[in-house]
């Protein structure tokens, strides 16, 4: 009994007794489910003494979270418990590509490929996350195609050609990707989702709802009910819509932009209530749909839908001069817009031209919508990073930002300081 005691103990110090959640949140990693991962490898700390492995693991799976406040905290533990400097050096080098900020790093991203140093798959799932941030595509594209080549048992390369397909508007050929991205993987969340939101395209509410319900069953999983209950809301299944809708109130905005984040989606404003709002419009509410749009377009006043939506619902609920009001600034905000259109068959037809893509990127910043603005402004710094009037947007929208997320602040004052240079040497 005494020496099953003392090995008990020697095991448990030396952390035997956090294997086996260890090599649990490392498998849910290697499937890029960073939410199972944390949970277990949070298990592994809670049960074991002080490891400096289970540190560095949870650090990656905040990196992969995008938590980057977290990812240094616990980086720095790490560290202080004897983690290698150079492993230090690398995960901050992935958590800087992951963000897109890609300036004068790729020649060491290159080379941990040829070193070795880390697992060529996280190395690339970073890459190319920070290329789609960006706004890189090409860069993108190059990457994917390596991955598949080098990698070819592993689904994440396929469920990024399904987003980057998307991005070229090629959305049948995406759906294509993503369903083969899902047998092979059939929880790959985020490539089910996405799937959704093609099939909703194409007017196939009942099959998108089937890939919405397999979403759902993710940690953070807001993004796939609220989507699911459009798809509901679509073949006049309002009760149930609306019984998803209440229920996902109860989340915390954060908990919402989680879930939005972990399926490669983008969201602006409050979309729970967004939904509500339309639903109840589409009910013949029009009391009611007012309720959750007046906070909708309050929190994000670019939503030109939103607004159309709410201008409706004012007419509806016998307030005709606000409807008026609201439908004309709508019907003004899209005539301005349509120099977007032209602008866009331009690019399309010569990807090469950057001041075009900086106008498109103000004009949506002015109209419409903020991220969509960005990004067209990140093309445009991606072809050519001398665009003084990009980094001056793009320091102005960070900076509106920052009011409520510091984070923020960092990437304001970076696309100053260039905006500035670029000042001086004009």
């Amino acid at each position: 009994m005494l020496a099953i005691l003392v090995t008990v103990a020697l095991a448990w110090w030396f952390g035997g007794g956090s294997y086996w959640p260890r090599m649990q949140a490392t498998n849910a990693l290697a499937m890029h489910d960073a939410d199972t991962a944390e949970w277990f490898v949070r298990m592994a700390i809670r049960i074991g003494p002080q490891n400096s492995q289970n540190q560095l693991l949870l650090a990656r799976v905040q990196r992969e979270q995008g938590d980057i406040a977290g990812f240094e905290q616990t980086l720095e533990s790490a560290q202080e418990l004897g983690v290698a400097a150079r492993l230090i050096e690398i995960e901050r080098l992935l958590a800087q590509a992951q963000s897109g900020r890609l300036e004068g790093i790729q020649g060491r991203l290159d080379r941990l490929f040829v070193t070795g140093e880390a697992d060529g798959r996280v190395v690339l799932d970073a890459y190319v996350n920070g290329c789609l941030a960006a706004a890189r595509l090409p860069q993108a594209e190059a990457l994917i195609t390596g991955w598949l080549s080098a990698f070819p048992d592993d689904v994440q390369p396929l469920y990024f050609k399904g987003r980057l397909l998307m991005f070229y508007n090629r959305n049948v050929d995406a759906a294509v990707v993503f369903q083969s991205a899902l047998q092979k993987q059939p929880q790959h969340y985020p490539a089910a989702y996405l799937l959704g939101q093609i099939l909703m395209q194409e007017n196939r509410p009942e099959e998108a709802i089937v890939q919405f319900e397999r979403a759902s069953h993710m940690t953070f999983n807001a993004a796939p009910r609220i989507a699911q209950a459009r798809a509901l809301r679509s073949i006049s299944k309002i009760d149930e819509a609306r019984a998803i809708l209440t229920s996902l109130m109860a989340l915390s905005a954060e908990d919402t932009t989680k879930s939005f984040q972990r399926v490669g989606d983008r969201h602006e404003g409050l979309p729970t209530q967004l939904e509500l709002g339309n639903l109840e419009l589409a009910a013949g509410n029009s009391h009611e749909a007012l309720q959750w749009l007046d906070p909708a377009v309050e929190a994000n006043p670019g939503d030109l839908s939103a607004r159309h939506a709410r201008g409706i619902a004012l007419r509806g609920a016998g307030r005709g001069e606000e409807a008026t009001l609201e439908l004309q600034a709508v019907k003004d905000a899209r005539l301005a817009l349509r120099e977007v259109d032209e602008l866009g068959d331009l690019v399309n037809k010569n990807p090469s031209l950057i001041q075009e893509r900086v106008r498109i990127g103000e004009l949506y910043l002015l109209h419409e919508s903020k991220l969509t603005g960005e990004y067209w402004l990140k093309s445009a710094l991606a072809r050519d990073p001398h665009q003084k009037r990009a980094h001056q947007l793009l320091a102005e929208l960070y900076d509106s930002y920052a009011a409520r997320d510091s984070r923020y602040t960092q990437l304001a004052n970076r696309h100053r300081e260039q905006s500035i240079a670029l000042e001086a040497t004009d």
